[in-house]
């Protein structure tokens, strides 16, 4: 029995010593079966990242630390496994005391009492804003990529088709009555001006990628 004791106390001082010294911020709340349970105890990376003292965060529900826009359906997803007693993992929009916000991955799971049931809720909360940035920096890349395949393919297609054509009047002599050589040759030499000008637009808008990617 002795050793048991001393095995499940070396544990604690291991988990404590986790707790204290993580650098995400980790939230102990009681469970009373619903998403403002009271918060027990807070670490100092929890304090640290969130702005707030321990004695403004003690007593406070976790989801009060979320910004006013987080995303409701990570919310809902919170709400669900908080009512069946069963861990989840989201990123959630949170909100520092100074009231800068910033994108969190928050792992919440129940904690056993020993006996089937649960005392506790562990919320353990990584910043993952830089991440977050990066993501959206890539999605909006991606966007402006899209759009100059679109005007690679859509909107060169109409001046080199009427270049085309021209040529091909020009190239067969074809003597119009709507339109003389000189008349043909600036009709193409408008419709070369116009293809310069959207090939500028596409090389430029994919050197604005390529420096917003290198940054």
């Amino acid at each position: 029995m002795t050793i048991t004791t001393r095995e499940d106390e070396e544990r604690l001082r291991l988990l404590e010593s986790v707790i204290l010294n993580t650098t995400d911020g980790v939230l102990i709340a009681e469970n009373d079966h619903n998403q403002d349970s009271k918060i027990v105890f807070v670490n100092e990376a929890f304090i640290k990242m969130s702005g707030y003292n321990k004695e403004e965060i003690i007593g406070l529900s976790p989801i009060g630390f979320f910004a006013p826009d987080a995303s409701s359906d990570e919310l809902a997803k919170l709400k669900d496994a908080i009512d069946k007693c069963e861990p989840c993992n989201i990123v959630v929009k949170t909100s520092k005391k100074n009231g800068t916000k910033y994108w969190v991955n928050v792992s919440v799971a129940p904690v056993s009492d020993g006996s089937g049931g649960f005392k506790h809720w562990v919320y353990i909360q990584r910043d993952v804003n830089n991440r977050r940035r990066h993501l959206q920096a890539l999605e909006e890349q991606n966007k402006k990529l899209k759009e100059i395949a679109w005007i690679q393919s859509h909107v060169v297609r109409a001046p080199l088709a009427r270049i085309m054509g021209l040529v091909d009047l020009l190239s067969e002599h074809h003597d119009s009555e709507e339109l003389s050589n000189n008349q043909i040759i600036e009709a193409i030499a408008s419709s070369a001006n116009e293809l310069d000008n959207i090939i500028r637009k596409i090389v430029q808008n994919t050197e604005n990628v390529q420096n917003q990617s290198s940054l």
